[in-house]
């Protein structure tokens, strides 16, 4: 698709894409394709480009495409197989507008002559066919299968994989954390030891030294004259 818009705002359509030119006449589309944003197809016909450009516009689908290239029916009945058209025309001022008819309603001026087929590149409208088939099919498919599952499978698999390396972190973390705590515990406790032990062996000496204090001073006769610097102390 050339994803550049053609038609705005058009009655039951709004905004067309412009999607193949099977035939132009001085670089003005004439009988063209356009695709909505739903990728619905229409065909369309420029039918007046004198005064205000006038366009008849049809719902189509790929089967009557390919009719209409394979010369197998004519313009004007590939444009009157759906049950409305919508005549669409713009003025000189380029103000568009558009409306839906009954296709019985259409004024045959407006259609090609009984018998007139498309000019156009054979090879080039081929591969324009073989496309369009190909997203039909595709389109078909996505609606036939169900791909639910199989994107559940892809997310478990994904998770399993993203999920498993995380658990394993988190495990090693934990017992890393484990380990710091047993260490830390295991340090504060040799140090409360070595204190508890520390405190203990200078309450001894002290007791000691208190001991042979009392015992050195029971021992001293203070009335010796030779005690009396110890008697003065005293």
């Amino acid at each position: 698709m050339k994803n550049n818009i053609y038609f705005e705002n058009v009655t039951q359509a709004g905004t067309l894409f412009l999607d193949y030119v099977f035939y132009e006449f001085e670089m003005e589309p004439i009988v063209f394709t356009c695709v909505d944003k739903e990728k619905n197809l229409y065909l369309c016909l420029c039918s007046e480009i004198r005064y205000e450009q006038k366009w008849i516009i049809s719902r189509c689908n790929v089967h009557t495409l390919k009719a209409l290239i394979n010369e197998e029916i004519d313009i004007a009945s590939a444009l009157c197989l759906s049950k409305t058209l919508v005549v669409a025309t713009m003025d000189i001022h380029g103000k568009e507008k558009s409306s839906v008819i009954d296709t019985e309603a259409v004024d045959k001026l407006d259609l090609p002559k009984s018998g007139t087929f498309i000019r156009c590149d054979k090879e080039t409208a081929y591969n324009y066919l073989w496309n369009k088939e190909y997203e039909v099919l595709l389109a078909k498919l996505d609606k036939a299968i169900d791909y639910t599952p199989i994107l559940d499978k892809i997310t478990e698999s994904y998770s399993l994989i993203i999920n498993t390396p995380i658990n394993t972190l988190n495990t090693q973390m934990k017992s890393y954390v484990n380990s710091i705590n047993i260490n830390m515990v295991e340090t504060l406790n040799r140090f409360s030891e070595s204190l508890r032990k520390t405190m203990t062996i200078n309450s001894g000496y002290n007791i000691i030294r208190k001991e042979k204090y009392n015992e050195m001073t029971d021992n001293m006769d203070i009335s010796d004259t030779n005690n009396d610097d110890y008697a003065k102390a005293a």
